[in-house]
């Protein structure tokens, strides 16, 4: 299960913090919700409370890799698997 919860910053920057598990399962939920925000749009994706990541996930994240998407919070095994694919960001 996943629960994306936003949250507006004062400079315009939308923060999604993320809870539980992003799998194949959940990708179309968190895809409506960065397309329902407009890819114009600084994006933090918070992974502070992501317990799990699958390969579809990890695959996902690199797609949206340049776009104005930054990666944070993640625990020491999120941070592992985004750096052993490529991604940066979940500090």
């Amino acid at each position: 299960m996943l629960r994306i919860t936003p949250i507006p910053k004062p400079d315009g920057t939308m923060q999604l913090k993320l809870a539980g598990r992003i799998n194949a399962e959940q990708l179309d939920l968190l895809t409506c919700e960065l397309h329902r925000l407009g890819a114009t749009e600084k994006v933090i994706l918070d992974l502070g409370e992501i317990e799990f990541l699958d390969g579809a996930a990890l695959i996902f994240l690199a797609q949206w890799d340049g776009a104005p998407l930054v990666l944070q919070n993640g625990s020491v095994f999120i941070q592992r698997l985004l750096k052993e694919h490529g991604l940066k960001g979940g500090q």
